[in-house]
């Protein structure tokens, strides 16, 4: 909207129907009350990502809020699922992370945009109105930071070239991170101990060179190592 334009925020507001997963119970509720005053109706809060899909399910949303860092399962893995299952779902990423390559990789995956969660509630419903019009929305110091740079070709081909590092098994087990699965369920999947699925995770991380099992979810996504085949 152009500066100085007039509008009703309502009348923009009035057909969006929110998701909001995120298993912070208040934050969620807060959430939930702060939308309702501007006119967008939460038709369910999801503390899980399996709860996240039911909810899709049964209510039907158009927009989804929603907290990367679940319990259950990584954010990026809900979003895909819930991309497959609802083709015309809005996705927002609603984080406390601040990385401009979680931004990117949230943009990458397909999500319609990445928020902080400590913006403004008019930034948000701003955000919430963008991507009903299916523009993309990414906070202004992330999005300068990914203008300016910090994600080079260079960075890129290293990536790539550490992906062909990887063993076997450990492709395997990536691939299952990319599932949703966690620890004890990827050690009794490939007969396993933990520790050596911890070994696994940890060599993952360095050869990728990212941080987190999310950041190695992200990249496995990016680089067609997530079984898209896998669904509830």
């Amino acid at each position: 909207m152009p500066p100085g334009e007039e509008y009703d925020e309502h009348s923009l507001t009035a057909n969006i129907r929110v998701l909001i997963v995120d298993d912070h119970s208040l934050f969620a509720e807060g959430l939930r009350s702060a939308l309702q005053g501007h006119g967008i109706t939460t038709v369910a809060i999801a503390g899980t990502g399996s709860e996240a899909i039911a909810a899709a399910r049964k209510h039907r949303p158009n927009m989804v809020l929603l907290d990367l860092s679940l319990p259950d399962m990584d954010g990026f893995v809900v979003a895909q699922r819930l991309q497959e299952q609802h083709e015309d779902l809005k996705i927002l990423a609603l984080t406390a992370l601040e990385d401009p390559r979680a931004a990117e990789d949230a943009l990458r995956a397909g999500l319609h945009g990445f928020l902080l969660k400590h913006a403004a509630v008019t930034d948000l419903v701003s955000a919430i109105v963008a991507a009903k019009r299916s523009q993309a929305v990414v906070p202004h110091e992330l999005a300068q930071a990914l203008l300016g740079g910090e994600r080079k070709g260079k960075e890129r081909s290293a990536r790539r070239g550490a992906e062909k590092q990887l063993t076997q098994r450990e492709r395997e087990v990536l691939a299952l991170l990319a599932t949703g699965a966690t620890g004890p369920e990827i050690a009794a999947k490939l007969y396993l101990s933990p520790n050596t699925v911890r070994t696994h995770v940890q060599n993952i991380m360095a050869k990728l060179g990212v941080h987190s099992r999310l950041e190695a979810v992200a990249v496995a996504t990016r680089l067609g190592l997530a079984r898209r085949s896998t669904r509830t």
